[in-house]
């Protein structure tokens, strides 16, 4: 199951935060390791210039680093672990040109 809330704040001079937080569960198993709750909050910072055509950002993902690159999966046949090699928890920073042109008429 996943729970979760999402907001944003836009700020004076073309500042915005925006923030999302979710609770994934899965219960009903007998193996606690299959058990598992994760809390998981996102975030961003973004700066607008050139009347919103330039936008700088950073995003944070995971900030209470509780995802773990090992899975569980369970069906009919057998239990699998799968390990993945990935970063859960990072910083992105994005640079965004927006170019809009309107056509001659």
């Amino acid at each position: 199951m996943k729970y979760g809330v999402s907001g944003v704040c836009n700020l004076p001079r073309n500042w915005s935060i925006s923030t999302d937080l979710n609770l994934y569960t899965r219960r009903g198993y007998s193996d606690a390791a299959l058990n598992t709750t994760d809390l998981v909050w996102n975030a961003r910072v973004s700066k607008s210039i050139l009347k919103g055509s330039l936008v700088f950002a950073l995003d944070a993902y995971d900030l209470l680093r509780q995802l773990n690159n090992v899975t569980y999966t369970v069906n009919a046949q057998a239990r699998t672990e799968t390990v993945s090699n990935v970063i859960p928890s990072y910083l992105l920073f994005h640079i965004y040109y927006r170019f809009n042109k309107q056509p001659k008429r």
